[in-house]
């Protein structure tokens, strides 16, 4: 994925959701106020409320889930 994104003049952030979701934290804020064009989740664990949360209709057309 790296080879790809950067070919293309984007660069890759690899986070583990584990220890954000530790802190209680979303995943969300990455999306809606970071400079986050996509994110590809290959967390298939990730509790069902934050699976709906990103298949929001504002976000759910930047993630893709590969799990």
């Amino acid at each position: 994925m790296q080879e790809t994104l950067s070919a293309q003049g984007t660069d890759l952030l690899v986070a583990d959701s584990r220890s954000v979701l530790r802190g209680g934290q979303s995943l969300l804020p990455h999306l809606r106020e970071a400079r986050v064009d996509g994110l590809v989740c290959f967390d298939g664990l990730l509790p069902q409320a934050t699976r709906a949360e990103l298949k929001a209709p504002d976000i759910a057309s930047r993630v893709v889930f590969a799990y």
